[in-house]
C-alpha cells in the first residue's frame, strides 16, 4: 500500500540511549533467578549501580569515553563494546591486568572494571 507512512516506536530508555551514545542494548534485559547467567547479571547491576553516567567525553575504535561520579568522586569510564574487539579479548584483559598493577605519575591511575553481556566498562580517576 503506497502513500502510508511508517512510523518506528522507539522508548523513551531507547531515546535516551541514542542520545547519550548508548547502543539499544545498554539497559539489560531482566534475567530469571534461575539463569545461569544471573549471578554475573546481578553483579554487573550493582557494580553499575555505583555511577551515575554524564556526557560523552569521546569516541574511539572500540568503544566510547563517559564522565561518571561514583561515591569515591569523578572517573571516565571507557565502555568497550564487546563485538568490537572479537577476536582480542585477551588484548582487552592483558591491558587491564597492567594497568591495575601500574603506579606512576604520567599513567592514568586503574579506578574499577566491570562487564555486561555486550560490554566491557573500566573507570579511571579524573582530575580534580
Amino acid at each position: 500500500m503506497s502513500g502510508f507512512l511508517t512510523i518506528r516506536t522507539i522508548s523513551v530508555t531507547n531515546m535516551l540511549n541514542k542520545l547519550h551514545g548508548q547502543p539499544d542494548s545498554y539497559d539489560k534485559k531482566l534475567v530469571a533467578h534461575d539463569s545461569p547467567d544471573y549471578d554475573q547479571y546481578a553483579e554487573y547491576q550493582h557494580r553499575r549501580s555505583r555511577y551515575q553516567f554524564g556526557k560523552t567525553l569521546g569516541a574511539g575504535t572500540y568503544g566510547i569515553v563517559r564522565e561518571a561520579s561514583c561515591p569515591e568522586g569523578k572517573v571516565a569510564v571507557k565502555i568497550i563494546l564487546k563485538k568490537n574487539v572479537k577476536g582480542n579479548e585477551q588484548m582487552v584483559y592483558d591491558e587491564l591486568e597492567m594497568l591495575q598493577r601500574m603506579k606512576h605519575p604520567h599513567i592514568v591511575k586503574f579506578h574499577d572494571w566491570f562487564e555486561s553481556r555486550v560490554s566491557l566498562y573500566t573507570a579511571y580517576p579524573r582530575p580534580h
